[in-house]
């Protein structure tokens, strides 16, 4: 073979395993960011409400969903960790919570729909801060 066909030729195999490579980083992608946004009836029990009531260990403000870590205190007297679901940080924003809103340490009472697995995961639809009367609802 010609030595500048071989080069033409090396020069489109090295382009085509590059879109292949691309293509599947993008599906990869894709699937992450598709497993990571969930229907709130698909993971959630609306059928159910649970009211739970601690203190605020973090926040995390992001999208899809916006997370807190609530320290709670069971009916036995042991503490244990909830992780507690709510909106996207603009619908947050909107009502008037951001990231300097709610913070470690905060004493808060929520109200949300359990995790259809019995975990300790709850989907927000009110939360109250009594200390200054902040008030946030699920829209």
């Amino acid at each position: 073979m010609h030595s500048s066909l071989k080069l033409r030729l090396s020069a489109v195999d090295t382009a085509r395993h590059r879109i292949v490579a691309a293509s599947g980083f993008a599906a990869l992608l894709t699937a992450v960011n598709t497993n990571a946004h969930h229907s709130v009836a698909g993971q959630y029990d609306p059928s159910k409400s649970v009211t739970v009531e601690g203190t605020v260990v973090e926040v995390l403000m992001r999208n899809p969903h916006s997370r807190i870590q609530l320290e709670i205190t069971d009916a036995s007297g042991h503490a244990e960790t909830w992780t507690l679901e709510m909106d996207d940080v603009e619908d947050m924003a909107e009502q008037g919570i951001t990231s300097e809103t709610l913070l470690a340490g905060d004493e808060i009472i929520v109200f949300g729909f359990p995790a259809r697995d019995g975990s300790r995961l709850l989907h927000i639809e009110r939360l109250q801060r009594p200390a200054d009367g902040l008030e946030y609802e699920d829209d």
